[in-house]
């Protein structure tokens, strides 16, 4: 996907910030160089100017990290946090998690980004609280097993996938890969989700616990089965248990 080649008129446009990207081609393709200087000409930063001469040659989420890490200014995060450009959303993102003290605090931050309507937005929300996460796992169990219970798919993805054992870009949870139990809880209120996006990433969470623990894997499955025939659960545990053999 990473050699799709972009035409130029649109490469500019999303280095210049005006439209944001539409898949993940577009989002690696990005000139984070490019966009902090479109960005410090349109708001009047000279800060992203300056960061934009010494941004490291990495990948780009370490890119993305590092301008968020970069990033203290609060009228600059406001206005990033709300730009059209979701490279610029990701940075502010990361900045905002980043300030903030504790684990509590730290979600409390993304969860407007874990809502928004890009998805590369919504996985750098995840990412972004991912090491408070994996230093205290428990606690963020507690903390979102009311996010698995709310309105908004977006945020009952997020509980599943920023908890999730082994995770994507991710450091794993170690905790988890050597006892999935205490993430029972946020599980069982996902189980009949009817969302396929939710669903997906709680086969997934339950697919990375497979690896380690494939006899609780289906230990709980057979008892959702047991509670639920639903299209939902079905798919739901056909993902789950895609690994074990």
């Amino acid at each position: 996907m990473a050699n799709i080649k972009i035409p130029p008129t649109k490469l500019k446009q999303l280095n210049q910030g005006v439209i944001e990207t539409a898949n993940l081609n577009e989002w690696l393709k990005v000139d984070q160089k490019k966009l902090l200087n479109s960005l410090a000409n349109e708001l009047g930063f000279i800060e992203l100017e300056e960061l934009s001469t010494l941004l490291p040659d990495v990948s780009v989420p370490k890119q993305i990290i590092w301008v968020g890490s970069q990033i203290t200014e609060e009228k600059i995060l406001k206005d990033l946090k709300a730009h059209t450009s979701d490279v610029a959303r990701c940075w502010s993102c990361y900045a905002l998690a980043k300030k903030k003290r504790t684990l509590k605090s730290a979600l409390t931050a993304v969860k407007p980004f874990a809502k928004d309507s890009h998805f590369g937005v919504r996985e750098v929300a995840w990412m972004a609280v991912r090491d408070e996460i994996c230093e205290q796992p428990k606690e963020s169990i507690e903390l979102l097993n009311s996010w698995a219970k709310d309105k908004d798919a977006n945020v009952r993805r997020f509980a599943s996938e920023a908890t999730r054992p082994r995770g994507v870009w991710a450091k794993h949870i170690k905790e988890f890969k050597e006892d999935p139990t205490p993430a029972t809880p946020l599980l069982n209120e996902l189980y009949t989700d009817a969302v396929r996006y939710v669903q997906d990433s709680v086969g997934n969470w339950l697919n990375d616990a497979a690896k380690d623990h494939p006899g609780w894997v289906t230990t709980l499955v057979t008892k959702w089965r047991k509670k639920s025939n639903s299209k939902e659960t079905s798919y739901i545990i056909k993902r789950a248990t895609r690994s074990i053999k």
